[in-house]
């Protein structure tokens, strides 16, 4: 799991961080002391659950999870916050949870053991997709490879991969799978109708998740991909003697980052 923590306070939302961080269900936790600069980040970053204070300046931390849950609905929120009296407020928003300060571990890793069990959250299982990027282009669900139907849907997928969790618009993806092949209108509709598909797909084997649908355009949620290309950029020792030089090779625009990787490598020799 990704976490969001924003408190005003530098020395509290430290402690929020650690707190949050401490738990074994937490792979990255990610802090800002304005929730304006948190509600920026949160529109081109996917993450899993956020730890807000309620008194954060101007905006509110009320105000910021109810911006945060036009974003992603399904949103797990907790308050931290050293007034009580906010309590009934916090959950007409919908947060799952509610602490007052100070923080301690044990506390949050309760609201976590909460929304695990709400959600049906298990790590053990949040990276049954796993992508073949070195060499040709594959995806597997469980180690059954994923099909298609349609290649075009399978590329869109692939070049969201690409960009690692970054949020692209349709007409970014349209320049790069089309270039100047039709026009601007044309292609926004196969777009969606290839988008569709690709949703449909992730949807039959449980793996929705996968694709996020952004206020500005699309994006995967890396976190749960097993991907050879993420692994090795992270320096793992299991795929770093898997890189041969090739990269999505029957996909042109692949190119560019064919190009950094075989820098990279240089690199690393």
């Amino acid at each position: 799991m990704k976490a969001l923590c924003v408190d005003d306070e530098a020395i509290l939302l430290n402690v929020l961080k650690k707190a949050v961080g401490d738990s074994p269900d937490i792979d990255e936790v990610v802090g800002f002391s304005s929730g304006k600069k948190a509600l920026d980040w949160a529109r081109e970053n996917s993450f899993d659950i956020a730890f807000l204070d309620i008194q954060i300046g101007k905006m509110t931390g009320l105000d910021l999870a109810k911006e945060l849950k036009e974003i992603y609905p399904t949103l797990p929120v907790v308050f931290c916050t050293g007034y009580g009296q906010y309590a009934l407020d916090a959950f007409k928003v919908h947060a799952v949870g509610y602490l007052t300060k100070p923080i301690y571990a044990k506390d949050v890793q309760e609201q976590i053991d909460n929304i695990k069990q709400m959600t049906g959250y298990n790590k053990e299982n949040e990276k049954r997709f796993r992508v073949q990027c070195f060499g040709n282009f594959e995806c597997y669900v469980d180690d059954v490879p994923l099909e298609f139907k349609r290649k075009k849907s399978k590329e869109v997928l692939a070049y969201l991969i690409d960009r690692r969790g970054a949020t692209v618009t349709s007409g970014q993806i349209s320049a790069a799978l089309w270039e100047d092949e039709m026009d601007e209108k044309k292609a926004s509709n196969y777009l969606y109708q290839l988008l569709h598909h690709l949703k449909k797909i992730l949807q039959d084997v449980g793996m929705e998740d996968v694709l996020l649908t952004l206020p500005n355009g699309y994006a995967i949620n890396k976190e749960l991909i097993n991907c050879d290309y993420y692994r090795y950029l992270d320096n793992d020792p299991q795929v770093m003697n898997s890189f041969k030089g090739e990269y999505m090779y029957q996909y042109g625009w692949a190119e560019e980052t064919l190009g950094s990787l075989l820098d990279y490598e240089d690199y690393l020799d």
